[in-house]
This record gives C-alpha cells, sequence and structure tokens, in this order.
C-alpha cells in the first residue's frame, strides 16, 4: 500500500518545507518521470543518467537542484491554486485536500499530487488525484481550444499517469487555471499498458541508482553539506527569512 504524509498540523510536513525537499530529491518523483521513460516510445529515457547524478548528489551530498527562480515560479503557482482548487471543486462538485508526499510501498519513488480525493476512512488511501497548473494565457487558449491535440492531450502524461502509480488511485484530474479564463480540466483513468511499462522502467532505473550510489561510494570519501536547504536559504544565506520572502512573492508584503 502507498504510504501518505499529510501536511501539518495534523501531518508530517507541507509541501516546500525541508523535510519535503529531503524525501523527494533522494528518489525518483513523478514530475520527473519523463526523465526516467520516454512517454511516446515507453522506453528507458537518455536523460535517466543526469537525473540520476541529481539523486545521488542528495543522497550522498544534501544537495538539492531547485533554484530559487523556480520556487518563485512555484510561489506564483501556489496564489492561484486556491482559486484553481475552487473552482475545480465547484465544477466537478467534489471535494479535495492536500497532501504533502506519497511513496511507492517500497519507498523506492513517489509523488506530490496537489490534491486528493475520495480518501478512505483511515487516510492510507485515496481514488482521485489532482494536478492544477496555473498556465500563461496563450497556452490557456491552446488547451481549451485544441484539447484532443497530442501536445495538450498527452501533456504531462508520465506525472499523470505516475501519480496513479505511486498512490494506487484510480482517477487523475489534470486542472488548467487561468483567472481571467474559463477552466480546462480532463480525468483520465489508469492506462495500465503505459503503467505496466513506467512501473518496469522505474524499477530498472531504481536498480541502476543503487547500483551508481554503490560505485560513488567506492570512489572516495564525501563532504556533505550539513543538510538539505530549501533554494531560499542556498539564495540568501543562513540568515534569509524564507517565509518572508515566500509571502513578498505572493503580494502580502512589502519587498
Amino acid at each position: 500500500m502507498a504510504k501518505l504524509y499529510w501536511p501539518r498540523p495534523m501531518g508530517e510536513f507541507n509541501q516546500g518545507d525541508p523535510e519535503w525537499y529531503r524525501l523527494r530529491s533522494r528518489i525518483p518523483t513523478s514530475s520527473e518521470f519523463a526523465d526516467v521513460m520516454t512517454p511516446v516510445t515507453m522506453k528507458p529515457s537518455a536523460q535517466r543518467f543526469g537525473y540520476a547524478c541529481r539523486i545521488l548528489g542528495a543522497r550522498l551530498l544534501n544537495w538539492q537542484a531547485e533554484s530559487l527562480e523556480k520556487v518563485e515560479n512555484i510561489a506564483a503557482g501556489k496564489a492561484n491554486e486556491p482559486f484553481a482548487v475552487r473552482a475545480l471543486e465547484e465544477i466537478a462538485e467534489m471535494d479535495t485536500l492536500p497532501v504533502a508526499f506519497v511513496t511507492s510501498a517500497d519507498g523506492r519513488f513517489g509523488c506530490s499530487p496537489d490534491r486528493v480525493a475520495h480518501v478512505a476512512e483511515n487516510a492510507e488511501s485515496v481514488s482521485v488525484v489532482v494536478e492544477a497548473k496555473c498556465p500563461t494565457i496563450p497556452v490557456q487558449f491552446a488547451r481549451l481550444l485544441f484539447p484532443d491535440h497530442p501536445k495538450v492531450a498527452g501533456a504531462y502524461k508520465c506525472q499523470r499517469q505516475g501519480h496513479l502509480l505511486v498512490c494506487e488511485a484510480d482517477t487523475a484530474i489534470f486542472c488548467s487555471y487561468q483567472p481571467q479564463m474559463p477552466l480546462y480540466y480532463i480525468e483520465t483513468g489508469r492506462d495500465e499498458p503505459f503503467l505496466e511499462h513506467l512501473a518496469d522502467c522505474l524499477e530498472r532505473f531504481s536498480d541502476e541508482l543503487e547500483e551508481l550510489e554503490a560505485k560513488a561510494r567506492k570512489l572516495g570519501l564525501y563532504q556533505a553539506f550539513s543538510d538539505i536547504r530549501t533554494p531560499l536559504d542556498v539564495e540568501y544565506g543562513d540568515q534569509a527569512d524564507p517565509e518572508a520572502e515566500m509571502q513578498r512573492w505572493l503580494g502580502q508584503a512589502e519587498p
């Protein structure tokens, strides 16, 4: 059974916390599954070796790759996420909950859905996973006007199906929200042939990771950073106030 980590105060940590970075940086996560398996060919991706090196950097050196620019983009998306979720819940007539992180039963890979729904009473399983995006106006027009175009219909397929694989869920909802435009969302079920290939590629990649880690450790000693730090810490140093910076990005504080 998948392992679900719930947000504070009832759970372990929130998305964006150092604990979240620490956990997700050490295993393959669904947002990067396209670097493990090429979705069109459903074969191992040539990009997986670069991804493996990033994961090994986290495992051996407490290093993480997210840049401040990426975090700023995430912060902008998070500012619109409550509106996206509210619009989705109204149209789909469903309630959703935030989740911090989910790992496969063996802990070898994971994912961070934006929301989940149809949560079991014991809070140990979910049936629906939600991925919310807040794109530019042209991208939203493309999704609304050309929903059957391969680049639209197939967007984030590895991530969406990866959510289903890791969470052992039945339905994935992809929601695209632009505050000045209609909401775009689609529901997809489990693509079992695709999931079979994805699971195989992830298992093979995880085996490769173990072999590469063992090889790397034999090469010598590594001077690890003291701990995983958020990109704000890395950019501004230990005197940074990440919460104040995040509030500034969200327009809730003076620069």
